[in-house]
């Protein structure tokens, strides 16, 4: 039994195959996060951004044997295609759990090359034509060698040189961190300090195209806008920012603010508090530690 959330007919958009016509299979399942969001803080890989749970996709469903998911994914490929070498790619969730030697062979009697999109804890099945491995965080790899390692950046337990031994044809970094239209009009998604999804309007967003926030940079940037629309008798305006001085224990948290009117309620932001705990009318310093190393956990 097999189980596809989807399948369609496309162009590769990522690694050394972009462009390539392609059919789609994209597999139920994955080993490293269950696609449940109650699930994704305690899960090996946090920053997935594909439905693969369900069978309810496009052209999904559960196949009985590995003849009747082939036959299903061959008729996905135009007819009018008879210069293109049919191409199949495996994906997921984790295509692994799933694809055997019996779908492999099945494909390649229909003229289809296989190609799998993996994050590489798995063994394979022989017969692939096209491996691609993309690491997930701490997790270990099984597979050391392939035809492309692709990996997601940046990931703080994944970093390139890790990887940079590795027996494989092609590297790739792939951007993490992206922004994409959405219905509440602007999604971003981050990495750092920690994976993080954010929707909002547009206007709740200020977008800078640098590598690097500095605080003398935002505060140029800053003190541009501000005078975009200045009072009559101002004729420059200048920003220093520096970051507050906290000595001592301290702790960070953020939110949105649900409660105010209009879109600010969606802006989600941050702070970082002092941290004073008396007990018996004096500071207690080894509590405050205590709790300051225990907040950052949180």
């Amino acid at each position: 039994m097999y189980s596809v959330k989807e399948a369609f007919y496309s162009l590769q958009g990522e690694g050394a195959r972009t462009g390539r016509a392609s059919i789609f299979c994209r597999f139920t399942g994955c080993n490293l996060w269950s696609g449940r969001e109650w699930d994704r803080a305690n899960a090996a890989c946090r920053f997935c951004d594909t439905d693969f749970v369900g069978t309810n996709g496009q052209h999904g469903g559960r196949f009985t044997d590995a003849e009747a998911l082939a036959v299903h994914l061959a008729v996905l490929w135009p007819d009018q295609d008879d210069v293109a070498t049919p191409y199949v790619v495996f994906t997921g969730g984790e295509p692994l759990l799933q694809l055997d030697e019996a779908l492999i062979r099945a494909m390649h009697e229909r003229g289809f090359e296989v190609a799998v999109e993996t994050n590489g804890t798995l063994p394979t099945p022989t017969g692939i034509d096209w491996l691609c491995v993309s690491p997930k965080g701490a997790t270990s790899l099984a597979l050391t060698e392939g035809d492309e390692l692709k990996l997601v950046y940046p990931q703080v337990e994944a970093p390139p040189e890790r990887f940079a031994g590795l027996d494989f044809r092609h590297f790739f970094l792939q951007p993490m961190d992206e922004v994409q239209e959405c219905r509440e009009e602007l999604c971003v998604r981050t990495s750092l300090p920690y994976p993080m999804e954010i929707r909002a309007p547009r206007q709740a967003f200020t977008l800078l195209p640098w590598s690097e926030i500095t605080l003398e940079g935002l505060g140029d940037h800053l003190a541009e806008n501000l005078m975009r629309r200045p009072p009559d008798q101002v004729t420059a305006i200048r920003l220093a920012l520096r970051e507050e001085a906290i000595d001592g224990p301290a702790y960070c948290y953020s939110h949105g603010l649900r409660r105010h009117c209009g879109n600010c309620q969606r802006i989600a932001h941050g702070h970082r508090s002092r941290l004073h705990i008396w007990q018996g009318g004096k500071r207690a310093p080894t509590l405050e530690k205590q709790w300051a190393d225990w907040l950052a956990d949180r």
